[in-house]
């Protein structure tokens, strides 16, 4: 079985064999906020997630609140390393880990995931589209899948300017925002379909097993 269509592919193309899609389990209510935030949110800082493509995109926009949302098991070393770059960044704020996802995502305008490496499923971005959160990723992975029409990609190789137009847009543009946020619902909306089908698929393949 395979997390996503991007990770089927990726298994077939590196085996020859075929893989069944089924989605993550994702409880909706736990994720869904009724407020919407006035912060661009990024969560796990860390190298392959595009901490640097943040950091950078605060510089350019000091006028955008940014809220880092720090993940569990975060080294001492690297939290130092990292508040050391984004020291001085007035719109920056620095949280603590968090397991309580409404606290999280009731801070955001906007998602920020640029990661830099290929990401399997991408489920932060499922977390934010429960309510409405458009999100500004990277090309990688599944992200493209994930994202859809609730948000924009960018190539992760692309130059700064074109992270800081896509930021612009969801930012400043009302009507981008809006079509994304409109789009993300619609996102979410699907995949409560999708999981749901994707229940009654693995209770398939357990009773296929135990049939053998």
């Amino acid at each position: 079985v395979a997390n996503s269509a991007f990770s089927a592919r990726r298994f077939a193309r590196l085996t020859g064999n075929s893989a069944q899609v089924l989605p993550p389990i994702l409880e909706f209510d736990v994720f869904a906020v009724d407020r919407r935030g006035e912060a661009a949110i990024f969560v796990n800082p860390i190298g392959k997630k595009g901490v640097e493509i943040v950091l950078r995109l605060a510089e350019a926009r000091p006028d955008a609140p940014i809220q880092i949302f720090e993940s569990w098991g975060l080294s001492e070393t690297w939290r130092a390393r990292c508040q050391e770059r984004f020291a001085g960044l007035d719109n920056v704020l620095w949280r603590p880990a968090c397991d309580d996802p409404q606290e999280i995502f009731g801070q955001a305008r906007l998602l920020l995931m640029p990661s830099v490496w290929e990401e399997s499923y991408g489920r932060t971005v499922a977390e934010a589209q429960v309510s409405g959160v458009p999100t500004l990723a990277s090309d990688r992975g599944a992200l493209p899948d994930q994202v859809g029409e609730g948000g924009l990609c960018v190539s992760v190789g692309a130059e700064d300017d074109a992270w800081r137009g896509a930021f612009d847009a969801l930012w400043d543009d009302h009507e981008v925002y809006a079509r994304c946020s409109a789009g993300a619902l619609r996102r979410s909306d699907a995949r409560r379909g999708e999981v749901a089908d994707g229940l009654a698929q693995f209770e398939a393949l357990l009773g296929e097993i135990a049939g053998r």
